[in-house]
């Protein structure tokens, strides 16, 4: 009998078990990574549908976004051509073109959060700022809640991560701002290196540049914002940055900032103490080009330059503020006082407005220690030029001060009571010239001004409009000639002037003023004129003025009618007595019968009926001529008079045998005679002196029917100017 065979089966060899095992980990592996793709795909789909469905709705818009892509082995994120339409008609668009991000997913597991890179590219940005609402590309962003409750510290920091970024990039992300008053345009390029909580003081690299229309803004260095005392140091520098793009962050003023540009390099560095204010730290130089401003109270230029120059700024906040020099070049200023003497105000504050300031106002123990500020020197130079007008004056003041030059040395707030050094020099309207020298003290709490100035030909209808308002007359013609020397200490002002004023002609303007003016000088202004009038038709005397600022009895008016009333009686006083002296004076009628006439010289003396002019009638006149001949607009008028001891001594004579005149002449013929006899040997010795018949007027003959005050000697000729 044959015993059965036992079948073989090679396919269950250990070799073919071995083969089949690495088959389906390859099949499990590959099925893994499909998988794995598919959730990768679907986590990027993922991330794309949730991030627009989140923007469209806080944007209530229909945003897109091309492309999405996360890749978990190499930790990088990032999507391309994000688009947010704009809201409404006011608003744009906004896109961003590219941005990523890498993060070190090892790191996680080391409790770490490492980000290798953050890049946004080619950004457009709407933010919109509302009076209740600030909207970030159309997003929404709460307001922060209103609490005083202090925030509890987190004391522990065992689950902090750390959190290091090895670099962010911002390339060509513009920023379209738009407010009530600010629409504005910001393109910033950045790159930020090293940012790590894990070591605080470590130096975090910033390298920054904004673009604000055609000014840019650089920094460069470096920040410690994890440091005890936050700090940052660097270089600063500003290109052309058109400052009116910020006029409307200005309060509301007299002045309307047309143009105006900085350029600016320093630098700078700051640190943040807890417990104590900021300190800032700037060492660099600016320059304000370009600048035009007008006053919103006529549009007209209130102040245009090419270039101020600030030179060696040196800033130590908050204890101190040094400015080695400000040069102003080709100056073009304007002031203006209106009608009711304010320069350049629109309105007054109101009483609601006035009271929120005081209350505002800090007490002396909430004060912070004064910021002390120094100059070394400020300057204006160039093609300068001042104008002023006064709209307080009828006619309107107008002048104007180019070329102007003018330094002060040394301001210094530490310092209050040092001397200034001032210097000034210009042309006024082109034909006068001021030359102003001196001191002053602007931030003592006593302020100090000792100046001396020389003017020279001023025409003196420019000033016009002022002699009119304070003492009643037009200034037709005439130049100024002034040596000033002005003091003020504290509230006392005092001033000297010595004027010669050449070729002047007046016309009265107000006749009310114009007699105020008389009754100071005691005599009519046209005969103290001519009284002061030299043979060049020039009028030269002194003017002083002093008085207390604080006086509300201390008005320009005033003062000046004041003024020029005793300094022309002074002047025209004070040479007569020189001139005349001893033989005669000038009598003022308002010293003799209290009005205000003509004023008259010291009559002449005569021998009691006698008409020849004695030795000293001779001399007297000798000496009033010499008086005309010097003062050729002067008139005089010569008064022949007679009184009753001219009588008895006439009447004498005729009772005598040797007499041969006849006798029949009553007696007021003989001294109506007499008067008129001495007053013309009187305008016979004047005439002999050469002076010109124009300057002498005669009169009618007086006769007193009174007894003079010697039986000898009597007045014999009035002189009346």
């Amino acid at each position: 009998m044959t015993s059965p065979t036992k079948p073989t089966s090679a396919n269950f060899t250990p070799a073919s078990n071995q083969k089949n095992k690495t088959n389906l980990l390859v099949r499990l592996f590959i099925v893994l990574l499909f998988t794995l793709f598919l959730l990768l795909i679907a986590a990027s789909a993922a991330i794309k549908i949730s991030l627009q469905q989140w923007l469209s709705a806080q944007t209530q818009s229909n945003v897109t976004i091309a492309e999405v892509r996360l890749n978990i082995f190499s930790g990088k994120l990032f999507l391309r051509q994000l688009h947010i339409p704009h809201q409404n008609k006011t608003t744009q668009a906004s896109s961003l073109e590219y941005a990523s991000i890498t993060i070190d997913m090892k790191a996680i597991f080391q409790r770490q959060i490492v980000v290798n890179e953050i890049t946004l590219s080619h950004a457009n940005i709407t933010i919109e700022q509302t009076t209740d609402q600030l909207r970030i590309a159309g997003i929404p962003i709460p307001q922060p809640a209103d609490s005083t409750a202090e925030p509890t510290p987190d004391t522990n920091t065992s689950n902090v991560l750390a959190v290091t970024v090895h670099t962010i990039t911002l390339e060509s992300i513009a920023l379209h701002y738009q407010s009530d008053a600010l629409n504005n345009r910001i393109e910033i390029d950045s790159k930020i290196k090293n940012i790590t909580t894990a070591e605080p003081n470590e130096a975090i690299h910033l390298a920054l540049r904004l673009a604000i229309g055609k000014g840019e803004i650089h920094y460069q260095g470096v920040l410690h914002p994890f440091a005890a005392t936050p700090a940052f140091d660097g270089e600063l520098t500003i290109n052309e940055l058109d400052l009116t793009t910020f006029a409307a962050l200005v309060p509301q003023s007299d002045f309307i900032v047309k143009q105006l540009t900085l350029n600016h390099q320093s630098r700078i560095h700051g640190a943040f103490p807890h417990d104590d204010p900021p300190q800032f730290n700037l060492k660099g130089d600016a320059a304000l080009n370009n600048i035009d401003i007008i006053a919103a109270l006529n549009n007209d230029t209130y102040l245009k330059t090419t270039a101020i120059a600030i030179n060696n700024i040196n800033v130590q906040y908050p204890a101190s503020v040094s400015i080695g020099e400000i040069i102003i070049s080709d100056l073009d200023a304007a002031l203006l006082k209106d009608s009711e003497g304010n320069l350049l105000t629109k309105t007054k504050p109101t009483d609601t407005e006035s009271t929120a300031a005081n209350n505002n106002t800090p007490s002396q123990k909430e004060q912070s220690p004064a910021l002390i500020f120094s100059i070394d020197r400020l300057s204006i130079e160039g093609n300068s030029a001042l104008a002023f007008s006064d709209a307080s004056v009828s006619p309107q003041f107008n002048t104007k001060l180019q070329p102007l030059s003018l330094t002060l040395d040394r301001i210094d707030s530490a310092n209050p009571t040092a001397k200034t050094t001032l210097s000034l020099d210009a042309t006024i309207n082109e034909t006068g010239t001021t030359k102003l020298t001196g001191h002053i003290s602007p931030l003592a709490d006593e302020l100090t001004i000792n100046l001396n100035n020389t003017l020279t030909d001023l025409e003196l209808p420019v000033i016009s409009p002022y002699t009119e308002q304070a003492i009643g007359y037009q200034l037709r013609r005439g130049r100024l000639l002034a040596q000033t020397t002005l003091e003020i200490k504290g509230d006392q002002l005092q001033v000297s002037n010595k004027l010669t004023l050449t070729k002047l002609s007046i016309k009265e303007s107000d006749p009310e003023k114009a007699q105020g003016l008389i009754e100071q000088l005691e005599m009519p202004l046209d005969s103290a004129l001519n009284l002061l009038r030299d043979g060049n038709d020039n009028i030269v005397f002194d003017l002083p003025v002093h008085g207390s600022l604080n006086d509300p009895q201390f008005k320009l008016g005033g003062v000046m009618k004041l003024a020029i009333g005793k300094g022309m009686k002074m002047a025209a006083m004070k040479y007569l007595t020189n001139a005349l002296q001893p033989l005669g004076t000038l009598l003022l009628a308002k010293d003799i019968i209290g009005i205000i006439t003509k004023p008259r010289f010291k009559p002449l003396s005569f021998a009691a009926g006698k008409s020849e002019l004695n030795n000293d009638t001779a001399a007297y006149l000798d000496k009033l001529g010499k008086l005309l001949s010097n003062r050729p607009k002067l008139t005089i008028s010569l008064c022949g008079i007679a009184n009753k001891d001219d009588q008895i001594v006439l009447n004498a004579a005729e009772q005598q045998p040797e007499k041969t005149e006849p006798t029949a002449k009553t007696a007021n013929e003989q001294l109506h005679t007499l008067a008129s006899m001495r007053a013309s040997n009187a305008r016979a010795h004047l005439s002999q002196q050469g002076i010109d018949n124009s300057q002498l007027f005669a009169c009618n003959p007086e006769i007193i029917p009174e007894y003079g005050t010697s039986n000898s000697i009597v007045e014999g000729v009035d002189i009346i100017l």
